[in-house]
């Protein structure tokens, strides 16, 4: 699949969060970055180089059954 190009919005808050990034790794080694999104397919690629985004982990929404185990265990908790 081709991915659009990027609008000059986009690519500021790129380079934005990648100098963010770098200065967090380099001011504060044993801090972990986490990104999230709903959009995996419009990451931009510079994002998930090498030493950037070092984990990419995909989590699917909870099944019927999953989501009764997770109502269970919040009520549990109240």
């Amino acid at each position: 699949s081709r991915r659009q190009k990027p609008s000059p919005d986009e690519q500021a808050r790129t380079c934005f969060l990648l100098s963010a990034i770098g200065e967090i790794r380099t001011l504060f080694p044993l801090v972990l970055p986490i990104a999230t999104t709903n959009y995996p397919e419009r990451v931009d690629l510079a994002m998930l180089r090498a030493g950037r985004i070092d984990y990419h982990i995909e989590m699917h929404l909870p099944d019927d059954s999953l989501r009764g185990e997770i109502i269970r265990a919040a009520a549990e908790r109240h």
